[in-house]
């Protein structure tokens, strides 16, 4: 079976956020915060180049341990809002070290939270807190993307107009990648997949009903996967 698809969902769930150089007028734009480049992807779609976002985890970084840097924390003051995604270890830290200018809102209102996939091995506490990858599946993008647009509306009264024509727009892309995936699953199915790291047990508990984060699949041969 050909299972390119999931590449494809990959760059749907793990979009590169594109940085456009500066220039005067991008300045004095309204600036806005979020956690991560899933966030980003939903802004590009709720205020296209009306605003300037600022991405604080980097590509590659580690949110358990990521500090923002200086720059971002000077940015940041400047902005109007911090969307945060509600579930990351350095969200609540970096918020109560923004200015008080600054509002912050969660983007996880109304997500049912999959507990236990995201042990670190720390404490028993680990298996109580929930799996943070809450956009990792079509339908947590949809109330990741409806929580921020509320939030915007909130922050921008006089655009409420134009962010919810936007955010209906998001809403049909997200629902077309969600037919296509069960296009595609209906007629050429799979029952399982494997991931070194347990980001997709949204995905698989939309799609197939089910989620378990085997730790036994770390000592399987590599020969009894097919690597995407």
């Amino acid at each position: 079976m050909n299972k390119l698809w999931l590449l494809s969902l990959s760059l749907f769930l793990f979009p590169a956020a594109c940085n456009n150089s500066s220039s005067g007028r991008q300045s004095e734009k309204p600036i806005v915060v979020v956690s991560i480049e899933p966030q980003q992807y939903v802004m590009d779609f709720l205020v296209k180049d009306d605003f300037k976002v600022i991405t604080l985890l980097d590509r590659g970084s580690d949110p358990e341990t990521f500090e923002p840097t200086a720059a971002k924390r000077l940015m940041a003051d400047k902005a109007d809002l911090f969307l945060a995604v509600g579930s990351l270890p350095f969200e609540d830290k970096f918020a109560a070290n923004l200015s008080d200018n600054v509002k912050t809102y969660k983007s996880d209102k109304g997500i049912k939270y999959i507990f236990g996939t995201h042990s670190h091995g720390h404490s028993h506490e680990d298996e109580h807190c929930g799996d943070p990858h809450i956009w990792s599946s079509p339908s947590g993008m949809k109330i990741v993307g409806s929580n921020m647009a509320e939030a915007l509306v909130l922050t921008y009264p006089h655009m409420k107009d134009s962010i919810y024509s936007r955010l209906s727009k998001f809403n049909n892309h997200v629902d077309s990648i969600d037919e296509s995936l069960k296009l595609r699953l209906s007629a050429d199915p799979v029952h399982a997949f494997a991931v070194w790291h347990p980001s997709l047990s949204y995905l698989a508990r939309d799609y197939w009903n089910k989620y378990q984060w085997d730790k036994r699949v770390r000592r399987c041969r590599r020969s009894r996967f097919v690597v995407l």
